[in-house]
C-alpha cells in the first residue's frame, strides 16, 4: 500500500485486530486485504476493525492486512485511487466496485452457467429458469447448491420488471 504511515499486520488465523490497532491512533482509512492465494482486496473503512471482522467472517484466508489512516471525507477517492494503482500493477483484486473487471468467477456464475446467464438476458429463457444444469454447463461449485434450489423469479415495481435471485 502506498502513502504514509501504513501499518502492515499478519493476521493468518487472527479473528480480531483490535489488539493490533488502538482506537486511539484512529481507526478510519484505507485497508488491503491480502489472501493466500495472493490476491488482495482494497477496502475503506470509518472502523477498520469492525470492517475486518466482516470480512473475516466472508473470508478465512486472510493472511495481510495493510492500513493507512484517511480522513473520512478522503475516503472514496483515496480507495479509487488505490484501486487504480493496484490493477496498474497487474495485483488480481477480488473487488467488484470500482475496478475495470474482476478477476475469476462471479457469484452468479457459480449457480447459473455463464452461456444460461447469455441466454437468460437475450430473452431466450423465461423466467423462471430452472436451474438444474443443461447439456454442456459446468456442475456447479457452490456447496449451498446441495441444499435447496435457486429460482428465478420476476419481481414488478415500477412499471418495470426485475430479476432476482432466491435459494428455495
Amino acid at each position: 500500500m502506498d502513502g504514509t504511515e501504513v501499518d502492515q499486520l499478519t493476521v493468518d488465523g487472527v479473528g480480531s485486530i483490535a489488539h493490533l490497532l488502538p482506537k486511539s491512533r484512529g481507526r478510519c482509512g484505507i485497508y488491503e486485504l491480502t489472501f493466500a492465494d495472493g490476491e488482495r482486496y482494497v477496502g475503506q473503512a470509518v472502523d477498520v476493525v469492525a470492517r475486518f471482522g466482516m470480512h473475516r467472517r466472508k473470508w478465512h484466508d486472510i493472511v495481510e492486512i495493510a492500513f493507512r489512516r484517511v480522513p473520512r471525507d478522503r475516503l472514496d477517492d483515496e480507495e479509487r485511487e488505490q484501486i487504480r494503482r493496484r490493477e496498474s500493477a497487474g495485483v488480481r483484486l477480488r473487488n467488484v466496485v470500482h475496478t475495470a473487471g474482476r478477476l475469476g468467477a462471479a457469484e452468479l456464475d457459480r449457480v447459473l452457467p455463464p452461456p444460461r446467464q447469455q441466454r437468460w438476458l437475450a430473452g431466450h429463457e423465461p423466467c423462471p429458469i430452472p436451474l438444474a444444469l443443461g447439456e454442456g454447463d459446468p456442475p456447479s461449485r457452490d456447496p449451498r447448491r446441495a441444499e435447496g434450489d435457486l429460482e428465478l423469479r420476476r419481481w414488478g415495481g415500477g412499471g418495470s420488471a426485475h430479476d432476482v435471485l432466491r435459494w428455495t
